[in-house]
């Protein structure tokens, strides 16, 4: 169904020609109390049947006051929803706001262009400058000036503020489908688009996606794919059977594609992401996702200090491993198999077994049977005695965390209560982040490339 909105003035005219050109199935006249008699005369002129009820063939009048910007702009707008959610087919929105006072067509433009639809000019002479009385031509209104600014400069920024890169892609696909620009916008506004669902994908660590997206742009993403390439790498590490300590291959199979990973890593990638993805979720006010990947990289931040410096993996530890250093720790451990036969660890076992682990190696020169390097990474002891010295604090920022509903409990997590995790768990972590790159070379050295907030940040020169 076809809805026409038309602003009516003192003259009948650019309205017939309106009407007869664009040949609506629905007509909503808006009208002041002075210029509803110009409607209705025109309707019995046209053979418009009088159909108040929304949604239904026909026309009717709707009234504001001429000289009240909002009373108009919120009438035209009610009007419009109204038809259509009662219509019972896909509706096409125009509005046409040749006729009226200033309030009354700028409120009707303001209200058919939120509401998605488009704008109709008639033209004619105007010997008085100012109505029209003999219609011409009614046309579609070129408006991609505005939608193009409306869209760079108000709605992709306050998605971007949020870090909603689903949000931004949705609101740039859907004016790229409705509205007709140049190629030089469309092209812009795409690139903008592939590079929102680029961030988004990252931002649910779907790496792949992300990685695909920003490979096929190239230039100045290299250092976010660089920085991808890190996190492949060292994700594979995790979620691979290599041997503690043996090099990962420079190639990773992912989802189906062959990616060149053979950057060198410190291993703590993933929990400097989830550092920042965190911290993306706050800006957001979304304190129990924020707490919950808090949460996730203090967990994994200790599955990856027992795998680099010992060779432990918490879903299926290795006693025997853990019997060289701890050898009370490790029977208690064996008697304490599941069903599997599988000796496993939650978080804070896991910190509690290298906070024991590293003590010990740092006690003594090795292990019997220990290899040469395990328990000698200084970045790991001062890991594990950090935690250990704010053990109470540490487990009192986790109660929060497990008395939320995504945990164990029922309640929200306030923003004080994120900023306490914060404070101490994110702390604990960030100082270990920093510790670890201060000791790599090369890539590995240099912090994750900070996600861009702005349209000129996703087209230029990432920021880090």
């Amino acid at each position: 169904m076809k809805l026409l909105v038309l602003s009516v003035g003192g003259s009948p005219e650019p309205l017939r020609t309106a009407i007869r050109t664009r040949k609506p199935e629905r007509v909503v006249f808006l009208c002041s109390q002075q210029s509803e008699t110009v409607a209705r005369q025109l309707m019995a002129e046209l053979g418009l049947a009088e159909e108040p009820e929304p949604g239904k063939q026909g026309a009717r009048c709707v009234t504001a006051p001429v000289d009240h910007l909002d009373a108009v702009y919120e009438t035209t707008r009610t009007a419009i929803d109204d038809e259509c959610a009662a219509a019972r087919s896909a509706i096409e929105i125009e509005g046409d706001y040749t006729g009226g006072s200033k309030s009354m067509t700028v409120g009707l433009a303001l209200a058919v262009l939120d509401a998605g639809g488009s704008l109709l000019v008639t033209t004619g002479p105007r010997p008085d400058l100012t109505k029209v009385t003999t219609g011409q031509n009614t046309r579609r209104v070129q408006l991609e000036a505005l939608q193009v600014r409306r869209l760079e400069e108000i709605l992709i920024p306050q998605a971007l503020a949020r870090f909603a890169y689903r949000d931004a892609a949705e609101v740039v696909r859907r004016v790229l489908s409705e509205a007709v620009l140049s190629t030089e916008h469309t092209d812009r506004l795409d690139k903008v688009a592939n590079l929102c669902q680029a961030f988004d994908a990252w931002d649910r660590w779907d790496l792949a996606q992300a990685y695909q997206l920003l490979d096929q742009l190239g230039g100045p993403y290299t250092t976010y794919l660089l920085a991808l390439k890190r996190l492949i790498r060292a994700a594979h590490v995790l979620r691979s059977d290599l041997p503690a300590g043996q090099e990962p291959p420079k190639h990773v199979e992912l989802d189906g594609h062959t990616i060149d990973c053979g950057l060198p890593v410190h291993g703590f990638e993933p929990v400097e992401d989830l550092l920042a993805n965190a911290a993306r979720r706050a800006a957001d006010s979304r304190f129990d996702d924020a707490v919950g990947r808090l949460y996730r990289a203090f967990e994994l931040t200790a599955q990856i200090a027992l795998w680099r410096g010992f060779g432990i993996r918490t879903g299926d530890v290795d006693v025997e491993r853990v019997r060289v250093w701890l050898p009370a720790e490790a029977d208690r451990l064996d008697a304490n198999r599941d069903r599997q036969d599988k000796v496993r660890l939650a978080a804070v076992q896991a910190w509690e077994l290298l906070a024991g682990l590293a003590a010990a190696a740092s006690g003594t020169a090795m292990g019997h049977g220990a290899t040469p390097t395990e328990g000698t990474d200084p970045t790991l002891v001062d890991l594990a005695t950090a935690y250990a010295e704010r053990r109470e604090v540490l487990l009192g920022a986790l109660a929060t965390r497990n008395q939320s509903l995504f945990a164990h409990g029922f309640d929200p997590i306030s923003e004080p209560e994120y900023d306490r995790v914060l404070d101490t768990i994110g702390t604990l972590l960030d100082e270990h982040v920093e510790r670890v790159r201060a000791a790599a070379t090369g890539p590995a050295a240099d912090p994750l490339p900070v996600f861009p907030t702005s349209v000129d940040a996703l087209l230029g020169t990432p920021a880090s």
